[in-house]
């Protein structure tokens, strides 16, 4: 029976939070809005280490199952995009075929973009059979991770080299959906940390204090390195480019293992962060559309960054999430 983990609900929520703030600054230009938006790189790199920890440490996968799985997110996409489509028509009278926008949001283009983590995540569970397997054989583990590193870290210097040569960044030439090698990189990488003698030796062999010690030394230099590279060497200062990098891995690791050794005893509170955690993909599926509402009446953007307002989003996105799980058809339009 599966065991419910406080600590990667508190993962779930931090990166669910971090997605918002990621899109309200979307081109950092202060000093705040800079280091809050690197910081919030976080979002993607832990979702995808998440779904690794929670799915490769599974006991048996079946592709049977994860095509049903993959079919439902593809439906819960198809019904955001249906939605918006009519919402589109009774304002604008225009109507956006839905099949279409859920195509296009698949792979990070139209109105409905933001579902490009989905179309990954389809991805990833196609294979996932066959991704477990490996993974249960500790030697093709490793190997088939070190591969993805090879790969991500080569991405990353190539990089430097294509600036050189005034040419454009390597990712630019594929879509997010499709940077296999990276969102397998960290959902391997959740995978190995989901591992119970993995766990025990970082709570035994590092002490919390020295564990946040090494967590601060990181944010700072990861936002350093982000914010010289982006601004004065690559000319783009979008984080997804840096998800390849040592550092930020190296960064993104540490902050999961942090918040993964956390250990809540309060059950008030326990079942309050279990409450949250469940209507994140909700937050994450509404986000965008409740920060254009929002900027109809107030241009956010125009006044840096502005703490009330990834919390005004993500509580009205928790708000309309729990409304909509209480009825057990739209439930589906916000659980997968």
């Amino acid at each position: 029976m599966y065991k419910r983990e406080i600590s990667i609900d508190l993962i779930k929520i931090l990166a669910s939070f971090a997605v918002i703030c990621l899109h309200i600054i979307d081109i950092p230009n202060t000093l705040l809005d800079q280091v809050v938006y690197y910081l919030s790189g976080c979002a993607i790199p832990l979702l995808f280490m998440t779904n690794g920890y929670l799915l490769l440490n599974k006991d048996k996968i079946t592709l049977k199952r994860q095509s049903i799985k993959s079919l439902k997110m593809l439906g819960i996409v198809f019904s955001w995009c249906a939605i918006f489509s009519c919402l589109y028509y009774l304002s604008d009278k225009i109507w956006i075929n839905p099949i279409e926008s859920t195509a296009q949001g698949l792979v990070q283009k139209g109105p409905m973009w933001q579902f490009w983590f989905i179309g990954a995540l389809i991805i990833l569970h196609l294979f996932l059979p066959l991704i477990h397997k490996i993974f249960k054989n500790p030697k093709w583990a490793l190997i088939l991770t070190i591969a993805c590193f090879v790969v991500c870290f080569g991405v990353d210097i190539a990089n430097v080299l294509f600036v050189a040569l005034d040419k454009p960044l390597i990712q630019s030439y594929v879509p997010q959906t499709f940077r296999l090698w990276n969102h397998l990189a960290y959902f391997l990488l959740g995978g190995f940390l989901g591992k119970p003698e993995l766990k025990e030796m970082i709570k035994n062999e590092i002490k919390p204090w020295k564990h946040l010690i090494i967590l601060i030394i990181l944010s700072v230099v990861i936002i350093i390195y982000q914010i010289y590279m982006g601004s004065h060497y690559y000319g783009t200062t979008y984080a997804e480019f840096f998800y390849d990098n040592f550092f930020v891995m190296a960064w993104n690791v540490t902050l999961f293992t942090f918040i993964n050794r956390l250990e809540l005893r309060n059950r008030k509170v326990i079942k309050v962060v279990e409450y949250i955690s469940v209507n994140t993909f909700g937050v994450y599926a509404m986000h965008l559309y409740l920060l254009g509402l929002l900027k109809l009446t107030f241009d956010y953007q125009a006044k840096g960054f502005l703490l009330w307002v990834p919390v005004f989003v993500f509580i009205v996105g928790q708000v309309i999430s729990s409304l909509l799980r209480l009825n057990r058809f739209t439930k589906q339009l916000v659980t997968f």
